[in-house]
């Protein structure tokens, strides 16, 4: 809406718009054109308080001929105008091109992996995360009353958090100082020490590869890939997934891997129950419910506390607990404790290559001895010829000790600091295998908990018993050593020196 036009008594009126950035001259009574004068234009101005700047001075000279010229003298004329203020720019944060989320382009005849996609980019301490381009102010204005107009909103450079920091050499470039996510919001740059999925891990935010804690309130459904250099905690359930944690995976629900996913922890495995999975922890697994169907391997300990293992394996080095083994249908299920059975199998196999070679350096010397007591007969070439069979006899016993040597160490590093054991408050079914370092036992009837099943030296043989957690009572159980009909044990007594600890 225009403003109302100057009502004095005077040739011309002064129409100003609303917001004060046109202005007009019309005439009052169109018979007065001829005496119109730039006196008259310039008092109306002043009257409506135009301001007048060389620009309407301008115009004015050009109005007076334009007026007196027109056919239709009751129109108005634009006289002044005044220009809008400019507003200014924020600070603008602006990611490194390498941690843009991966959402490449389509091809119509390329295969695409849906999975791969990913809108989640975390960054690793003093990693350069991108530039960060300095607020430009805004610029005033002015009306047609040469009153000035300042821009309605107020500029803000990026504000920088604690977790980034400029770098040296180019005030410009940002570097994080923690590793997590980049968030930029509300004008402020910062690190997320967490990585946070509201719903599920899906087509939506695709696979995640993370340097950080990874929280994810759904479920991680089939094919996708989460990985963290920390820990991994899920709300819902793990599907048929790749999960991999530098420190431990909680999950709410359940490890449902249909025989294809793997989930490997760092730490420690917690979940309400396992089915058809493969897990891997450097600690412990703690299964609420049940574990089915599934290969299980932890260097700590592994517990159910309050189901059953049916079918599959599990090694714990650490021991195992469950309320029961195996099920009445005879599905077979394994147990394994102590020295993990691969490297048992390795040290063997080293041990039995060294004692081959204790043979060949001990034909050696036999072979040279005989030469050595008639030394002063020898010509001398075969002399050096002896002399060089017994330096390559201590050459090779030398080398045969230092390789027992790391053998040895490779097996008590791998052993438990404790006396692995299998505790069983339920039942033990048949077809149930346990295996302890060396020595195994298949079960072929119940036996009722609750008993912890171990290894004990019986009138001096090592023998698996199960102790009564009720009576204390110990009953002998039919085992033998795994590896009877391929080669010794080495070290001596096996199931006290290489495999249970």
């Amino acid at each position: 809406m225009e403003n109302d036009p100057n009502n004095k008594p005077g040739r011309l009126a002064v129409d100003v718009s609303d917001d004060r950035l046109r202005a007009w001259i019309r005439l009052c009574r169109p018979d007065d054109a001829d005496q119109l004068s730039e006196s008259d234009v310039l008092a109306a101005l002043e009257e409506a308080e135009i301001d007048i700047n060389p620009t309407v001075r301008e115009k004015i000279g050009a109005l007076i001929p334009l007026i007196r010229s027109a056919e239709d003298k009751s129109g108005r004329y634009l006289i002044a105008e005044g220009r809008l203020p400019v507003e200014g720019q924020n600070g603008v944060f602006v990611r490194d091109e390498s941690l843009k989320p991966n959402q490449a382009a389509l091809k119509d005849d390329a295969a695409v992996d849906y999975h791969a996609f990913n809108t989640l980019i975390t960054v690793d301490r003093n990693d350069p995360i991108g530039r960060v381009a300095p607020a430009i102010p805004g610029t005033s204005g002015e009306d047609v009353h040469g009153r000035i107009m300042t821009p309605a909103h107020r500029v803000e450079d990026v504000r920088l958090h604690s977790t980034v920091r400029r770098a040296d050499d180019d005030p410009c470039v940002v570097i994080a100082t923690v590793s997590g996510k980049i968030v930029f919001e509300d004008g402020a740059l910062s690190i997320d020490e967490a990585v946070t999925i509201k719903g599920d891990v899906d087509f939506t935010c695709g696979n995640i590869d993370a340097s950080v804690d990874v929280f994810i309130d759904g479920t991680i459904l089939d094919q996708f890939r989460v990985k963290s250099k920390k820990s991994i905690r899920v709300g819902g359930a793990i599907l048929a997934a790749d999960v991999e944690a530098g420190g431990d995976i909680l999950v709410r629900g359940g490890i449902i891997g249909h025989h294809k996913g793997r989930v490997c922890a760092g730490g420690r495995i917690v979940a309400k129950f396992v089915e058809a999975a493969n897990l891997e922890a450097e600690s412990d697994v703690e299964i609420t419910k049940e574990v089915m169907h599934s290969f299980v391997c932890c260097r700590g300990r592994f517990s159910v506390t309050r189901g059953a293992v049916i079918g599959g394996e599990v090694y714990a080095r650490d021991g195992a607990e469950a309320a029961s083994i195996g099920s009445e249908a005879f599905i077979p299920t394994s147990i394994i404790a102590g020295v993990h059975p691969n490297i048992l199998e390795k040290a063997d196999t080293i041990l039995a290559e060294m004692r081959a070679k204790e043979k060949t350096i001990e034909g050696i010397r036999e072979r040279v001895r005989p030469l050595l007591l008639g030394m002063k007969g020898l010509k001398r070439m075969h002399e050096e010829r002896a002399n060089e069979l017994l330096v390559k006899a201590d050459r090779m016993a030398s080398e045969v000790a230092m390789t027992k040597a790391k053998c040895e160490q490779m097996v008590r590093e791998a052993r438990s600091d404790v006396s692995p054991a299998i505790l069983v408050t339920k039942t033990v079914y048949p077809g149930v295998r346990i295996r302890i370092g060396h020595r195994h036992v298949v079960f072929g009837k119940e036996l009722k908990g609750p008993v912890r099943i171990e290894k004990q030296k019986i009138e001096g043989v090592t023998e698996f018993v199960a102790v009564s957690q009720v009576s204390g009572s110990v009953t002998v159980l039919s085992s033998s050593r795994v590896d009877d009909d391929v080669l010794e044990a080495p070290f001596g007594d096996q199931d006290e020196a290489i495999a249970t600890t």
